[in-house]
């Protein structure tokens, strides 16, 4: 079966990664910001080796699509402190080791977040409480700390999904 990422998927997903991006946490104090964001979803096709990326608009349940978020600042002004984040949509698997630059934190739910890797308590065959890693899968936002952006200049960002299921 086949999974149709519609421009409304990636309009959605666009527009969460903007909202959560025209706000980042430090900006607000220095009033509104220049920094954009322009997410990409990208199908990965592996061809005698060599990885091309396509367009994502339909993928089947177990290829890899690319998410990849430029963050520009159009400002004359260093921007610091952007958090800039990814959102994993419902039916993908965050792919361990995919994120470019390494992202610092993770979230289950898109709002809290926490260094990686996540992990969670859960009780042992003993009933001891003991931390345990939660499976990558779960992941549904990754996000990374922009220290500074100069002026006029791009950071980009880029993780990893497997399609699990379809979606509509």
């Amino acid at each position: 079966m086949c999974t149709r990422f519609s421009r409304d998927f990636l309009l959605k997903a666009g527009i969460r990664v903007s909202l959560l991006l025209i706000l980042p946490w430090g900006l607000l104090a220095q009033g509104p910001s220049d920094v954009r964001v322009n997410l990409t979803a990208k199908r990965v096709v592996v061809t005698d080796g060599q990885e091309s990326l396509v367009s994502a608009e339909k993928a089947k349940p177990g290829e890899v699509i690319q998410y990849e978020a430029v963050y520009k600042n159009g400002g004359n002004a260093p921007v610091k402190n952007i958090a800039a984040t990814v959102p994993i949509p419902a039916g993908l698997a965050f792919v361990e080791g995919s994120t470019k630059p390494p992202a610092a934190e993770a979230s289950l739910d898109g709002k809290n977040f926490a260094p990686l890797p996540l992990t969670r308590e859960v009780k042992n065959e003993a009933g001891v409480l003991e931390k345990k890693p939660v499976p990558a899968a779960e992941y549904r936002a990754l996000r990374w700390v922009i220290n500074e952006l100069p002026a006029r200049e791009a950071a980009t960002v880029l993780l990893r999904a497997r399609v699990l299921t379809s979606t509509p």
